[in-house]
């Protein structure tokens, strides 16, 4: 399900997918997704910006990532439809955790249907750390980011953080604290205006100065 509302007149839609949601309630969505959607709004009121609920985020772990290539699909089919009410729209997609896999497997069906995606963030991937988990959802993003504009992927420098770096057309980036603190930073630097996170996005008024996607700042 969506949350938010999509004005065919804006030539930008931001999307927001949360990750896995064992506590959360069915048909809602956490509150920093929504903190950060009014922030992008405030930001750039030119921009549409959507939180996507998916199917499966509020089970246990291992039906929450085997769920994920089918809401992918689901999204992708969405922001597909959406083509034909705007053409030529400029999709960025923002996905936390698990979150990340499901905004991966939309890109890799909107590349397959012709539509292009101008950039994926990833903040905090999930499996990250852990062997054999680890290279099977880098292969997730390779078989369906490769054709993205551009590919920022975000982790967290706890051990309570679970990403990592991604060897391959990714820009990567550590950011001090834990598996949600790194959610609540993109967030700040809608908010701040800072020269990092957001700033280099489609919106955010620093796609000119976006680091080498192929760089890793720690």
């Amino acid at each position: 399900f969506i949350v938010g509302t999509f004005d065919p007149t804006k030539k930008m839609t931001v999307v927001i997918t949360p990750g896995w949601e064992l506590t959360g309630t069915p048909g809602t969505v956490p509150l920093w997704t929504t903190d950060m959607q009014l922030a992008i709004l405030k930001k750039v009121p030119n921009a549409n910006v959507v939180i996507w609920g998916w199917d499966g985020a509020d089970q246990g772990l291992a039906p929450a990532t085997a769920a994920t290539g089918d809401a992918g699909i689901a999204l992708g089919n969405y922001l597909q439809s959406l083509t034909k009410l705007a053409p030529g729209e400029a999709f960025h997609l923002i996905g936390h955790s698990l979150g990340s896999h499901v905004d991966a497997y939309a890109a890799g069906l909107l590349d397959g249907l012709g539509t292009p995606v101008a950039q994926v963030t990833i903040l905090d991937r999930p499996y990250g750390r852990i062997e054999p988990y680890q290279s099977v959802e880098a292969g997730i993003f390779a078989d369906n980011l490769s054709k993205v504009g551009w590919v920022d992927n975000y982790y967290g420098t706890d051990p309570l953080a679970t990403g990592s770096p991604l060897t391959g057309p990714y820009y990567n980036q550590a950011v001090p604290g834990d598996h949600s603190d790194v959610h609540d930073w993109y967030t700040q630097t809608v908010t701040s205006g800072s020269a990092e996170g957001f700033y280099w996005s489609i919106e955010g008024g620093g796609l000119i100065q976006r680091p080498d996607r192929k760089s890793t700042r720690l």
